[in-house]
């Protein structure tokens, strides 16, 4: 790999694009959520399996609707927390992702419409946590879907 000065670049988001990790549905989900607007180009739906006993994401997957970096970040996103636990999930911030995803070409960055749908979509999953705890706290054995949609910025 070579600096900035010889014209060549790492740019993961690309791969992610191109090849985007997790799309779709789970054949058994127990929750799922969404954000935005699919009319506007911004929408982003998130579909996880999880386990109550040791509230980890044992699977997730995404559809998002939106431009290359949306997807990426979607994609990297489900990279990120699944075999995480709730808490942990929380924790992850969009700095997290980008450190990821690595150097963007010169003169490129993420828009504010891809920041936004990240920073959604991060709340989404603060909320969509919160719901799928209180479920299984409430409801001993619980293994319905549990459905969020985010609440308005």
């Amino acid at each position: 790999m070579r600096d900035n000065t010889d014209n060549v670049y790492l740019f993961s988001d690309k791969l992610y694009f191109i090849n985007p990790h997790n799309v779709g549905a789970l054949d058994t989900p127990n929750a799922a959520g969404e954000v935005g607007a699919v009319a506007c180009g911004d929408g982003l739906k998130l579909i996880m399996g999880f386990d109550p006993k040791t509230e980890t994401i044992t699977a997730a997957t995404f559809q998002t609707f939106g431009r290359g970096s949306a997807i990426t970040a979607s994609s990297t996103f489900t990279e990120f927390i699944v075999g995480k636990t709730i808490d942990e999930a929380l924790r992850i911030t969009d700095q997290d992702m980008a450190d990821f995803l690595g150097a963007l070409p010169p003169h490129t960055t993420y828009s504010s419409l891809d920041r936004l749908i990240l920073e959604r979509g991060l709340r989404l999953m603060s909320e969509f946590f919160r719901a799928v705890r209180k479920a299984f706290e409430e409801t001993p054995g619980f293994s319905r879907l549990v459905l969020v949609k985010a609440s308005s910025p």
